[in-house]
């Protein structure tokens, strides 16, 4: 979950079986979705013994009204003349509702924003007219993306949105262009996920669909992507337990997840499945991913460790994308093929692309070796093993093979130009001229 700034709210904080008794203190949110919570209290105060662990924590902050922290755990006491802290580790925030002790969550729809989907979706194709200086208005002119929507198995649909927003005042033209003062113009792309139950899910049966569609994007956009934003809209709107006021806004989430990646691919990746493919064919493909996903999680992982350069030398981006694709391999065919014979698998179905059966012998060949040289060092393998600019270049093989493995799954049948021209264009190493002396 990226959190672009900390959140540091105030407020005072109870334990639902003991509201009476509330605690001044700081809730804290990190990147990644990371809470902390910190009560002072008295030495004097009761509480119960600071290393029992405590499922649910309610309070009311700055800002946001009232929270309820679930999953907290205690972290660590101090104690300063005559002042106590205690910290706490907290797994999930939910504002705006101070739930009781035993009371589960119950949502009709959940809406989480992803960051880094401009690209795939195509929010970037913007017409602006107009000069950003002296008076008058910018016309800002893109085509819409269609809205999908998708029926999942579990009752859910899934809508995909996309749009921009315009902070500031703007107005909208009969050609459905927007039209800004220049002093004021600035335009923020915002691609929104909405998964819609209306009789009512707990947060916990939202949250493993979250991360399927979440690694999705990452997959299809080809990079690595994660949550900006969160919220969720109650099947019954919760009542104040101190005014009894009806609370109606909807309630924003907060958890750990996968954190915003700093590190980008060190040139453009072509993307593994258009955006435009989903409007026609979302279903069955949103469908067959959650169906292969629990058994391609920890080789996507890999994949995707290895896409965003988290590996500082090719050697070690090597092996994970080697991992991943055994383990791909491995978990959706099972058997006892070895390495190299995975590998041909995978090859295999893009004989036009490799070459005749020589060559995709030598590529086979070359990741086995490689894989074996970098693994145990073994002094016969290395002159086999690829190093240097060849190294950096099967890397780049491996991940378009990784790519098209998973369409395969996903039955894709038709040719995948975009993907396939990158993938030959390997298989023309450009010569390394030598140096001078």
């Amino acid at each position: 979950m990226r959190i672009k700034e900390e959140i540091k709210r105030l407020g005072y904080f109870w334990f639902p079986a003991e509201s009476d008794t509330k605690f001044p203190g700081t809730l804290s949110i990190f990147d990644g979705g990371i809470i902390e919570l910190e009560l002072i209290y008295a030495r004097g105060s009761e509480i119960r013994a600071l290393g029992e662990r405590w499922e649910r924590i309610v309070g009311q902050i700055e800002k946001e009204d009232f929270v309820t922290l679930d999953l907290c755990e205690f972290r660590k006491g101090e104690h300063l003349n005559g002042i106590s802290k205690i910290l706490y580790n907290v797994k999930m925030a939910i504002t705006g509702v101070p739930y009781k002790e035993g009371e589960k969550s119950c949502f009709k729809s959940l809406s989480f924003s992803v960051e880094g989907l401009d690209d795939w979706v195509g929010l970037n194709e913007v017409t602006i007219d107009g000069l950003p200086r002296g008076e008058g208005t910018i016309t800002l002119s893109y085509n819409q993306p269609e809205h999908i929507e998708i029926n999942l198995e579990n009752g859910m649909q899934l809508f995909i949105m996309s749009t921009f927003t315009c902070p500031g005042r703007f107005s909208i033209n009969k050609d459905y262009t927007l039209s800004q003062k220049v002093e004021e113009f600035n335009i923020c792309p915002v691609t929104s996920f909405t998964l819609s139950a209306p009789d009512g899910r707990a947060f916990q049966e939202f949250k493993p669909v979250v991360k399927e569609i979440t690694a999705f994007l990452c997959f299809a956009a080809n990079r690595f992507v994660c949550i900006n934003s969160m919220s969720a809209e109650a099947v019954n709107p919760h009542r104040d337990i101190i005014d009894g006021a009806t609370r109606m806004a909807p309630n924003k989430i907060y958890y750990e997840s996968w954190p915003h990646s700093k590190d980008e691919p060190e040139s453009p990746r072509p993307k593994s499945i258009e955006f435009s493919v989903l409007k026609d064919h979302g279903e069955k493909i949103i469908k067959k991913w959650r169906a292969i996903f629990e058994q391609i999680e920890p080789a996507l992982n890999l994949y995707l460790l290895a896409l965003t350069g988290a590996h500082p030398t090719s050697q070690g981006r090597f092996l994970a994308l080697a991992q991943a694709l055994e383990a791909c391999h491995r978990r959706i065919n099972g058997g006892t093929e070895s390495f190299g014979e995975r590998i041909e698998n995978i090859v295999e179905p893009y004989t036009e692309i490799v070459g005749n059966k020589e060559t995709q012998r030598e590529l086979i060949c070359k990741i086995a070796n490689t894989r074996t040289y970098f693994t145990h060092y073994l002094s016969n393998r290395e002159p086999k093993a690829a190093k240097g600019e060849e190294l950096r270049h099967l890397c780049f093989k491996m991940e378009y093979f990784f790519q098209l493995y998973i369409l395969q799954l996903l039955d894709f049948n038709t040719p995948h130009p975009s993907l396939d021209r990158f993938l030959a264009s390997e298989f023309f190493i450009p010569e390394t001229p030598e140096p001078k002396m």
